[in-house]
């Protein structure tokens, strides 16, 4: 990665692993974000978050990705990004009714048999 970040949040999308914002060593959240390519081996830029997060979550359902929760430098954070591939930009999606960080997120599938 070109950035150093801890407390990042991460999520496999298009073949690829985003990591998104974190904290770094000077002491202030990111919200940049890098991908990594398996196939070629490379990190590259990805788009920046709207908001500074770390200790969130990143979730790929659909094909979305969703940035969720965390803390920004001062406070928990209730805000949620979605990303839209379309525009390649982050767009604030509906809000957590309480903040929340060191959260983990997943897609459940539920499936049903006759």
């Amino acid at each position: 990665m070109s950035t150093e970040r801890g407390y990042a949040a991460a999520a496999t999308w298009n073949g690829k692993v985003v990591v998104a914002g974190g904290y770094n060593k000077p002491g202030s959240a990111l919200n940049s974000a890098e991908q990594y390519d398996p196939e070629t081996n490379q990190w590259t830029a990805f788009n920046s978050l709207i908001v500074s997060r770390c200790d969130h979550a990143l979730l790929n359902a659909d094909n979305t990705l969703f940035a969720i929760g965390g803390c920004d430098d001062s406070a928990v954070l209730s805000s949620v990004e979605r990303y839209d591939a379309e525009s390649s930009t982050w767009q604030q999606a509906p809000e957590l009714k309480t903040g929340r960080r060191g959260l983990a997120a997943a897609r459940l599938r539920v499936c049903y048999y006759a």
